[in-house]
């Protein structure tokens, strides 16, 4: 019964384990309504970021594992992402998200090999071309 739900909000997951679920109404609506560069790149913000209009759930495990980063969008990512499947496939082709926190707690080094990267930073940096925006809107008003 929630318009959108999501792990990310409040998270509590490793970096890229992140999932959003979201009706077709409200993303249709998003879609239509947004303005903001943040809103128009990433989508669902338009939606989160409007508490009254739409019903909104959180997914959180008990556990706060965000501060891991199980996502490749730089190459350190890749690298580590390599290293995990170098250590645990040739021990089980299946391996399962608790065999990877093993790994890590045995092997906390593993961690530091992207943990220096900054989650959502394409999401900050469109924050930023937001502000433009808005300045560049003021300006047209302003004249």
């Amino acid at each position: 019964n929630f318009d959108y739900t999501s792990n990310s909000l409040e998270p509590t997951y490793p970096d890229g384990l992140d999932v959003e679920v979201m009706s077709m109404r409200a993303l249709n609506e998003a879609w239509n309504e947004s303005v903001l560069p943040s809103e128009r790149e990433h989508v669902t913000p338009f939606i989160h970021d409007n508490p009254s209009r739409y019903k909104v759930g959180h997914l959180k495990q008990e556990q706060d594992y965000s501060f891991y980063r199980w996502t490749v969008d730089e190459p350190e990512d890749y690298e580590f992402v390599k290293r995990v499947y170098e250590l645990l496939y040739r021990l089980d082709k299946k391996f399962l998200t608790e065999n990877i926190f093993d790994l890590l707690e045995k092997n906390p080094e593993l961690s530091s090999i992207n943990d220096k990267l900054i989650r959502n930073e394409s999401y900050e940096a469109s924050l930023k071309q937001d502000e433009i925006f808005r300045q560049k809107l003021e300006g047209k008003n302003n004249n």
